[in-house]
């Protein structure tokens, strides 16, 4: 089970075709050893992805590790070929690797695009989930530096200054690139 976290750790340096496969393979040897998989149910990881989203903390914590990797688990269970597009954090992501809360802002960013495909099945909207997820990431960012002011971030800060209806012109141009 050990190696389901660190693939979490360093899930945004991997291609998503290997993650998949590791997280398969994880999965399968669980359901080998145990018998069963326990994927949580839809309110369940709605709510874990709620928690995520609300509760900045870093990643070696325990409860936040846990909850991501049954996100993880249910969507590769659930929804094996849900693509998880990152161009709405491309700016953060291309320049901002070595900050704190890199992988957390991605977790929060991924499991609400998660959290919205739950929500609207097929009537998943790439253009609008992305927003969805990034005004998230804004939301965990301002609970992030009321616990922890001096992790400050230009390009979160830059996001954060704009409208939502900026910010969704802002998306829709980051989505045609």
């Amino acid at each position: 089970m050990t190696h389901i976290f660190d693939v979490i750790y360093n899930y945004e340096k991997m291609n998503m075709k290997i993650l998949k496969l590791v997280l398969l393979l994880s999965i399968c040897a669980q359901f080998k050893l145990f018998g069963q998989l326990n994927i949580k149910s839809k309110s369940e990881i709605l709510d874990n992805i709620e928690w995520i989203s609300t509760n900045p903390v870093e990643e070696a914590d325990k409860e936040f590790v846990s909850k991501s990797a049954s996100c993880i688990m249910y969507q590769f269970v659930k929804y094996p070929n849900f693509p998880v597009n990152f161009k709405a954090l491309k700016e953060f992501l291309d320049t901002d690797k070595n900050y704190k809360y890199f992988n957390e802002i991605n977790i929060v960013f991924t499991s609400n695009q998660l959290a919205n495909k739950i929500k609207t099945g097929n009537k998943y909207n790439l253009k609008s989930s992305s927003l969805e997820s990034l005004i998230k990431v804004l939301e965990y960012y301002k609970l992030l530096l009321n616990k922890e002011p001096e992790q400050k971030n230009d390009i979160l800060d830059e996001y954060s200054k704009m409208t939502k209806k900026e910010l969704e012109k802002y998306v829709k141009k980051l989505l045609k690139k």
